[in-house]
């Protein structure tokens, strides 16, 4: 028998049941529109963090995010095409829960308010995005041009972009 067998090895505890976990860690800045990216992937922060530095601790199945040592959002790590957004509502300010509570019926009733070529724009962002949310997220941004333009300039843009791609983007028409 050995030393350590003889004098050790009973104050030794067990090993845990679950294996440690590697994980990595980043920094990131929280964007206007309270998500933070990662690797290609963006991952919603509660809002109040917006322009705040925060620290990203990854695994290979969570992203958790801290701010001043403190947890303050945690979601499952997104893999595949990169652009993936995840979401919590909770971290969403009053105004966007209102527009994500829309349904997509609200999205086309706005489209076929404004023209033919704004209803193709939208029905496309509704038949082409992978996540219903993706496309809402789209329709959104079109729909806040209306803070700047005319119904008429919006439908205007969205028939020239018609007439320019075959995958319109709102980046395309108003910038």
């Amino acid at each position: 028998m050995t030393a350590f067998e003889e004098e050790e090895k009973f104050a030794l505890s067990p090993l845990p049941i679950v294996a440690y976990k590697m994980s990595e860690w980043k920094t990131a800045k929280v964007r206007p529109d309270y998500h933070i990216s990662v690797e290609s992937m963006f991952y919603s922060v509660p809002y109040e963090y917006i322009n705040r530095q925060v620290e990203v601790k990854l695994s290979d199945d969570l992203v958790e995010v801290y701010f001043n040592h403190m947890r303050v959002a945690s979601h499952k790590r997104l893999y595949g095409k990169f652009g993936q957004l995840s979401t919590i509502r909770d971290h969403m300010p009053d105004n966007h829960k209102l527009y994500v509570d829309q349904p997509p019926e609200a999205a086309l009733e706005w489209a076929e308010s404004i023209g033919s070529s704004t209803l193709n724009v939208v029905q496309y962002f509704l038949g082409t995005s992978q996540a219903e949310k993706q496309a809402l997220q789209s329709i959104f941004s079109l729909k806040k041009s209306e803070r700047r333009y005319t119904k008429y300039e919006i439908e205007r843009a969205c028939k020239m972009i018609i007439s320019m791609t075959t995958r319109p983007t709102v980046f395309m028409a108003f910038y």
